[in-house]
C-alpha cells in the first residue's frame, strides 16, 4: 500500500496521515520505506528532517502501543491522538473526537485500513455526534449505520492538501529567492542587528490555566507566513502576563517558531496589536533600527533563510532551534531604502499570487461540489460514473 502512494524522497516538508492508525504500523512502514529508498546520506537526512506522520486511534491499547513505538523510535515530530476521528472533539463529549480538525490540518499523503462493517449508529454507536458534521465533512451522505467505512473516506478527503495550493507556495518561494539572490553577498548575524532574542515559557498549570479571555498567549499554531492566525489563540490572566515580563510582545517584534514540525514559520507583530505574550515554542526577535521587521520576516521566509534554519537539525534527537543558533543566522543588510524597495517588489508579486490563488480556489470549489454531488448520487444508487463524468472532471484539472 505504501508503494502505491509513490511518496518521493522529500526536499521540503511532507505529511502522512492515518485516521484509524491502530498501533501505527502503516505510518511507521511509510517512513521506513522512504529510508529504504534513500540512496545517499543526504536523502536519509531529508527523510528524517522533512517527513512527519499524523494519526488518531480510538482503541486505548492500540493507541498506547502506537505512542510507545513512536517514543522508542525517538520520532519527536510524530503527532498521534487518542479519540474518534469521525466526530467533533468536544471537551464535554462522552469520548474524545477528531483532534486534527482545524484548517491547518491538511496532509500530503494518506493511507488507512479502517474497520469495515463496524456499527456507528444506535445506542452503542456515535451517530448523534457524527451527524454534527453532516453539513460539512460528511456532506456527500451518511452511509448505513452498520458500516462506517464511508465516513473514513470522507474524513480523508476533507483533510487532503490541495496540490494547487502547494504549487502556489512553491511560486511564493521562487519569488522570494529571485528578490533576495542579489542581496546575499553582504550579510550580518541576527544577533548583531537585534535588540532582543528570546522566547517565553509555559504558564504555570499549562493549558489548564488558559482562560476564555484576557491577554493573548501566542503559540506556534498562531504563527504563519501570511500573518498571525488567532482563531484558536489561548489567553492568560494579566497577573500571569506580568510574571512573564521577558516575553511580553511589542509592535514590530518578529516571531519565529523554533520547535516541532512548524519550525521556521515566522511573522511580525503588527502595530495596534495590543498586549500579548508567547510560550516557549515561539521566539521573539526584536530588530534594531538598521532593519525593517517585514524585511527580516521576508528573508527568513525565503529559501535562503529557511535553509539556514533547517540546517540546525542534524537528526531526530534535535528538539528545536536554540537562541544561540538563531543569533548566528546571517541576514542581508542593505540600506533602509533598498529594503523598502525590496518589500515593494515582494508585495507586487504577492498580489499576483493572491489573484492566481483566488482563481484556483474557485476551480477547486467547483470540483469539490461536483465530486460531492457525484459521490452522493453513486452511493444512493441514482447514477453510475460515465466517461462524460470523467471528462468533465478532467476539464478542470
Amino acid at each position: 500500500m505504501v508503494e502505491l502512494l509513490e511518496i518521493p524522497i522529500p526536499q521540503k516538508h511532507i505529511s502522512i496521515y492515518d485516521p484509524a492508525c491502530g498501533t501505527g504500523g502503516m505510518l511507521s512502514v511509510a517512513k521506513e520505506h522512504l529510508f529504504d529508498r534513500a540512496q545517499t546520506e543526504s536523502d536519509k537526512a531529508n527523510v528524517e528532517k522533512y517527513v512527519t506522520v499524523h494519526g488518531q486511534e480510538l482503541q486505548p491499547a492500540n493507541y498506547a502501543i502506537c505512542k510507545a513505538d513512536m517514543l522508542i523510535k525517538n520520532d519527536s515530530h510524530a503527532e498521534v491522538f487518542f479519540g474518534n476521528s469521525l466526530i467533533p472533539h468536544e471537551p464535554q463529549g462522552r469520548e474524545p473526537g477528531d483532534q486534527l480538525s482545524q484548517s491547518k490540518h491538511k496532509f500530503d499523503f494518506m493511507l488507512s485500513n479502517p474497520p469495515f462493517g463496524v456499527t456507528w449508529g444506535g445506542k452503542e454507536g456515535y451517530e448523534k455526534e457524527a451527524r454534527k458534521l453532516q453539513k460539512t465533512r460528511h456532506k456527500a451522505g451518511m452511509p448505513r449505520t452498520n458500516d462506517g467505512a464511508f465516513l473514513f473516506q470522507q474524513t480523508m478527503l476533507a483533510k487532503m492538501k490541495r496540490r494547487q495550493t502547494g504549487t502556489l507556495d512553491d511560486l511564493r518561494k521562487a519569488n522570494l529567492h529571485s528578490v533576495f539572490a542579489p542581496l546575499i553577498d553582504v550579510t550580518e548575524r541576527i544577533k548583531d542587528i537585534s535588540k532582543k532574542i528570546g522566547s517565553g515559557v509555559t504558564p504555570e498549570g499549562g493549558s489548564a490555566g488558559y482562560l476564555d479571555s484576557g491577554v493573548p498567549l501566542l503559540r506556534s499554531q498562531n504563527v504563519h507566513f501570511d500573518g498571525l492566525r488567532l482563531d484558536d489563540v489561548a489567553f492568560i490572566s494579566p497577573e500571569t502576563h506580568a510574571s512573564m515580563a521577558n516575553s511580553q510582545l511589542k509592535p514590530r517584534d518578529v516571531l519565529l517558531n523554533i520547535t516541532g514540525a512548524s519550525i521556521g514559520r515566522c511573522t511580525f507583530v503588527p502595530e495596534g496589536f495590543g498586549e500579548g505574550n508567547v510560550n516557549q515554542h515561539v521566539c521573539i526577535i526584536r530588530p534594531g533600527h538598521k532593519i525593517e521587521p517585514k524585511f527580516l520576516v521576508a528573508f527568513l521566509s525565503s529559501p535562503f533563510g529557511q535553509a539556514q534554519i533547517m540546517s540546525t537539525f542534524t537528526g531526530a534527537s534535535r528538539q528545536g532551534l536554540s537562541h544561540k543558533e538563531l543569533g548566528l543566522i546571517r541576514i542581508p543588510l542593505p540600506s533602509l531604502p533598498v529594503q523598502r524597495e525590496t518589500l515593494r517588489k515582494i508585495e507586487l508579486q504577492e498580489i499576483k499570487r493572491r489573484e492566481l490563488s483566488l482563481s484556483l480556489q474557485k476551480q477547486i470549489e467547483t470540483l469539490v461540489a461536483y465530486r460531492k454531488s457525484l459521490i452522493h448520487e453513486c452511493v444512493t444508487g441514482k447514477r453510475r460514473i460515465t466517461d462524460a463524468d470523467l471528462k468533465q472532471v478532467g476539464a478542470h484539472v
